[in-house]
């Protein structure tokens, strides 16, 4: 951020942390005696992403308001090309571009920017490009949103509240579609990118997923990706299981382990460049495997939870 090419009389950075993070408390105080902008920092009360968010937002006074995760750089330009496309696109309420791997020569965190970077781990959730599965939403690592559409979401109390509390997960993505049901469109930039560190485990990873799949059947989005998940999976087991009793299904299961070998070397040769660790190789189908199973299971418990409390219709 000290770095970045804007007007420092045009910037804020606001910066959130929980109150009893001391060590974050003291980078801020050095950041804010060298940063040539107006830099805040804010004490949260909770630790939740969404209660430390909805304090962040509440200190803010810009226009436009950009986000960023503390695991993510930015290039130079970033403000200055988030400021021309939205200047450009009135009609835009949130915008979000891409995200790239920077400095991580760990061979997981290499597979995982290849996984997410590619069609069958995407589908249109992460990047426009490929949305055929799932409607992009901006996340929060590269996203901004105007004062407009953030207030046309607020809860109207004197503070600013906008962030859905009670969920651990997909913030943004919720924020994103209540904006777009207040008629403002949600924009992809894929000029607009920030580097990722992306520090997590396969453990995290696959958490985190389940997670994700669960919050996208209680707010039901990305519904026709996770359904399809879910069948696939299912048909997968009843094949599995059909194959030791039917030689058909042995076939149908040769079938689907073939397409399966060859999504796989798909993905390592469209993305041959990126792979520097050998054992990238190995983690690239796992991930992938991973992915699918926790959003899948993730989405089915969701589904069970909902049938269960008997709040919400099953479809």
């Amino acid at each position: 951020m000290l770095r970045i090419d804007f007007d420092p009389n045009q910037l804020e950075a606001i910066i959130v942390f929980p109150q009893d993070d001391i060590d974050s408390k003291q980078i801020v105080s050095e950041f804010m005696l060298s940063a040539p902008f107006n830099v805040i920092s804010v004490r949260s009360l909770g630790c939740k992403r969404a209660e430390m968010l909805n304090s962040a937002v509440g200190y803010s006074k810009g226009y436009y308001i950009a986000f960023i995760d503390d695991d993510c750089l930015v290039p130079h330009d970033w403000l200055n090309t988030l400021e021309q496309f939205m200047n450009l696109n009135p009609a835009c309420g949130v915008v979000g571009g891409r995200d790239v791997l920077v400095n991580d020569r760990s061979s997981f965190g290499e597979s995982l920017d290849i996984v997410f970077s590619s069609f069958w781990g995407s589908a249109g959730i992460r990047d426009k490009r490929y949305g055929f599965f799932g409607q992009y939403y901006p996340r929060l690592w590269n996203m901004c949103i105007t004062r407009p559409a953030l207030l046309s979401i607020s809860n109207k109390e004197p503070e600013i509240h906008v962030f859905n509390e009670n969920l651990d997960v997909f913030e943004d993505v919720d924020i994103d579609r209540r904006v777009e049901s207040k008629g403002y469109k949600i924009c992809y930039n894929s000029m607009l990118y920030v580097y990722h560190h992306r520090n997590t485990n396969f453990k995290d990873f696959l958490f985190r997923n389940f997670h994700m799949g669960l919050t996208c059947r209680k707010l039901r989005i990305h519904t026709l990706l996770h359904r399809s998940l879910i069948f696939g999976i299912i048909l997968f087991l009843v094949v599995t299981i059909g194959s030791l009793f039917f030689k058909t299904f042995q076939f149908f299961l040769l079938f689907l382990v073939a397409l399966y070998v060859v999504v796989f070397i798909g993905i390592i040769i469209i993305n041959s460049r990126k792979i520097n660790q050998i054992w990238s190789i190995a983690w690239i189908p796992l991930i992938l495997s991973g992915l699918y199973l926790s959003r899948g299971m993730g989405y089915f418990a969701g589904t069970f939870q909902i049938f269960k409390e008997k709040k919400l219709p099953v479809y």
